[in-house]
C-alpha cells in the first residue's frame, strides 16, 4: 500500500495528508511510510513519520462511508486538526475521537450526514473550530457543546435544519462566530439568535 505524504507547515502545524483510497482498514501500526516528491531535484525520497509527531490529519475526499476507529489518541496522541470532509458519511459515531484531548479543529463538512451524535466531544476541551456544514442534517442536539469552553467557531450552514435549541451556546464565552445560512430556520430559532448576537457573537443565517 502507498501512503502519499504531503508535509507542509500551516499555522505552525505539521500537516499530514494521507491518501488511502478504499484501503483505510489496513492501518499502519508503528510508523506511517510514504513517498515524498522532491520536484526541485527530480527525485523521490522515502520518508517515515512517527504518528506521535502528526498534529494534523487530512482524510478528505476518500469516498469513506464510516468513521475510522484508528483515529484515536493511541495512534495520534498529539493530533490538533482532523479533516474528514467530502466523504460519504450518512451517520457518524465519533466516540473514538473523544480521547483526542489536544484536538482544536474538527471538520466533517460536505458529507451526507442526516444524523450526528455530538456527545463524545464533551471531552475535547481544546476544540476551537467545528465544521458540520454541507450535510443533510434536519436537527442537531447542541447540548454537548456547552462543555467546550474554548469553542470559537461553529459551522452548521447548508443543512436542512429548521428548529434547533441554541441555548447551550449561550454558555460559551469564547464563541466568536456561528454560520447557519442556507437552512430552513423557523421563526423561533431566529428569535433565539438575538440573545447570541447580543453577546457579540457574529451570526450568519
Amino acid at each position: 500500500m502507498k501512503y502519499l505524504l504531503d508535509e507542509i507547515n500551516y499555522n505552525g502545524l505539521k500537516i499530514l495528508s494521507i491518501e488511502l483510497g478504499k484501503e483505510m482498514i489496513n492501518w499502519p501500526r508503528e510508523e506511517i511510510f510514504g513517498i515524498n516528491a522532491d520536484l526541485e531535484k527530480g527525485k523521490t525520497q522515502r520518508i517515515a513519520i512517527r504518528k506521535k509527531q502528526v498534529t494534523a490529519l487530512n482524510l478528505n475526499d476518500l469516498d469513506i462511508s464510516y468513521f475510522p476507529i484508528a483515529v484515536n489518541s493511541d495512534n495520534f496522541p498529539n493530533l490538533k486538526a482532523l479533516n474528514f470532509a467530502r466523504n460519504d458519511l450518512f451517520s457518524v459515531n465519533i466516540s473514538s475521537i473523544q480521547s483526542l484531548i489536544h484536538l482544536e479543529r474538527l471538520i466533517l463538512s460536505e458529507n451526507q450526514l442526516n444524523w450526528i451524535d455530538l456527545s463524545p466531544v464533551t471531552r475535547l476541551e481544546n476544540l476551537k473550530w467545528l465544521e458540520v456544514w454541507g450535510n443533510k442534517l434536519e436537527e442537531v442536539d447542541l447540548e454537548a457543546l456547552s462543555y467546550l469552553k474554548n469553542l470559537e467557531f461553529l459551522y452548521l450552514n447548508n443543512n436542512e435544519i429548521r428548529e434547533i435549541d441554541l441555548s447551550p451556546l449561550l454558555k460559551l464565552d469564547n464563541l466568536k462566530g456561528i454560520w447557519l445560512e442556507n437552512n430552513q430556520l423557523s421563526y423561533e430559532t431566529i428569535e433565539q439568535l438575538k440573545s447570541i448576537i447580543e453577546k457579540g457573537v457574529s451570526v450568519k443565517f
